[in-house]
């Protein structure tokens, strides 16, 4: 039993000492991160920066682990494909005291310096070089192996733009910095990456929060915009957006480094929410649009969503001081109520107040009250945006007036005001009054009889189409971005007692 046991030694012995000392092994690659390797291109390290242009340059990085490691005569660096194909000639950084010394690489590549450090000279890839992944393969060589090597990957994207040129928060915020808006806590926001990239690339985004991913899609499956909401506790909270070229597989987003922006949003319970001043309690009835459509927290609050008219997703886009519900001929929104309920047979004196981007012309919000004798005395109001301007319609009793804001931008990147303001005529007896008014300021009013008692049937919608318009207005185009809409009861003004009237007399008369 020894004699065997003292051979299986000797065997062990002798197969070490062959493997160490056989010429025909000539790559030994060590694990160990005794050599600092990489590189910087334009003066930035690839691994924060993994995209490399056509115009850019890459300068190696090498530090030893000694000042003068007598094992080492090169630094090699080797261009590979997606498919781990060498992609390009070799390039070899090689010591003048040490270039007899053969290291198994092409001398067209072979570049002699006084010493290999962290201030080689810089090499371009080849101008022939095709649009995709690749990865540049360092390897410290020495007289007979590979010592060490490491591997980065990058994109290339030749001529191709590509930048992330903007992150910002809708509604844009205020205070306390200006690289800190305010928010209230749990308030939702949209936030958009603003990108420019060549038509070749397929752009990916990746979103996150605390250094957790919250979102991760292609900019053409609407990865340039997330909603994000605020947290519960008040404080200052960054997301970041990270843009690729192509979509990365897992690996390579924790290996990989797009282009990175940041935005730091301040939240606190006592912010003012966006929009319209007043809080939501002080309103008969408010859509604040703000990721949802429900009515939440008004006076009258049913919690009863808008119901869209369509399959399609709803969509939430920015303009420039807020965000909100797109609407269009396809992108209808639809209340199985009138905007304001009808009491006794009447519409109350009340204000429908609509805070909206018009992007074209088309249909923006309609109320429709139904009368007790049938289709021909129903009330409607209707609000649409021309290339003239904004237009409101009042049709009853077979009878349609219509009253238009003249304007020479009708189409604007920021939000308007539209009141329409309902009341009991001063002038005739049993008729409505109805005033439009366009950023606080009067368009005109329309007086019209309601000549049979309304009932509470009716119904009141954003976006779609007018019955009279043709069907080529059917087209999923964006008519407008409705950031609020509020009704508000208007309460009589008081009448003075005439304890106050003698004292205004007495006043203007002494």
């Amino acid at each position: 039993m020894q004699s065997r046991s003292a051979f299986k030694v000797y065997f062990l012995i002798f197969l070490t000492a062959l493997f160490f000392g056989c010429g025909a092994m000539d790559t030994m690659i060590s694990t160990s991160a005794s050599y600092k390797v990489g590189a910087f291109v334009n003066d930035r390290d690839l691994s924060e920066l993994a995209v490399i242009g056509s115009t850019n340059v890459i300068r190696p990085l090498y530090v030893p682990e000694s000042a003068k490691d007598p094992d080492v005569v090169a630094l090699r660096v080797i261009l590979k494909n997606e498919k781990g194909e060498q992609a390009a000639e070799t390039v070899e950084y090689r010591e003048r005291s040490s270039s007899s010394r053969a290291t198994g690489t092409a001398q067209n590549g072979l570049m002699l310096v006084d010493s290999l450090s962290s201030t080689l000279p810089t090499f371009s890839l080849p101008t022939n070089l095709t649009v995709g992944r690749y990865s540049l393969v360092f390897q410290v060589v020495g007289e007979d192996s590979v010592l060490y090597e490491e591997k980065r990957s990058f994109y290339y994207i030749a001529d191709k733009a590509f930048a992330l040129t903007a992150l910002a928060s809708f509604p844009p915020g205020f205070g306390p910095t200006s690289d800190a808006p305010l928010f209230p806590t749990q308030v939702p926001l949209l936030l958009e990456a603003t990108i420019d990239v060549g038509q070749e690339l397929d752009p990916y985004l990746v979103w996150s929060f605390e250094g957790k991913r919250i979102s991760a899609a292609r900019s053409a499956d609407g990865g340039t915009r997330i909603m994000w909401t605020t947290p519960r506790g008040a404080g200052f909270y960054r997301i970041d957006v990270s843009l690729y070229p192509t979509t990365p597989s897992a690996s390579e987003i924790s290996s990989l480094a797009g282009i990175t922006r940041s935005i730091t949003i301040a939240a606190s319970p006592t912010a003012a929410y966006p929009g319209l001043p007043k809080a939501d309690a002080d309103y008969d009835g408010i859509f604040r649009f703000l990721g949802d459509l429900t009515d939440r927290g008004s006076a009258a609050d049913s919690g009863k969503p808008l119901e869209a008219q369509s399959k399609l997703e709803n969509e939430w886009l920015p303009f420039a001081t807020g965000y909100g519900l797109a609407i269009g001929p396809k992108r209808a929104y639809k209340a199985a109520n009138p905007a304001i309920p009808v009491i006794t047979g009447a519409v109350p004196a009340a204000r429908v107040i609509l805070l909206a981007a018009i992007r074209k012309a088309g249909l923006i919000w309609e109320t429709v009250f139904e009368g007790d004798a049938g289709t021909d005395s129903n009330l409607r109001v209707r609000l649409e945006s021309t290339v003239s301007g904004p237009v409101l319609t009042v049709s009853s009793n077979k009878l349609t007036k219509t009253v238009q804001a003249q304007t020479s931008s009708p189409f604007i990147d920021e939000a308007q005001l539209f009141e329409i303001e309902f009341g009991v005529s001063e002038n005739t007896i049993g008729a409505l009054n109805i005033r439009f008014l366009l950023d606080e300021k009067l368009v005109g009013e329309i007086e019209t009889a309601v000549l049979t008692p309304l009932s509470s049937k009716g119904y009141f919608r954003l976006g779609g189409t007018v019955e009279s318009k043709t069907s080529s207005l059917v087209s999923d185009t964006i008519t407008a971005i409705i950031d609020e809409l509020a009704l508000s009861t208007i309460k009589p003004e008081p009448v003075p007692t005439t304890t106050e009237i003698d004292n205004v007399d007495t006043e203007a008369h002494p």
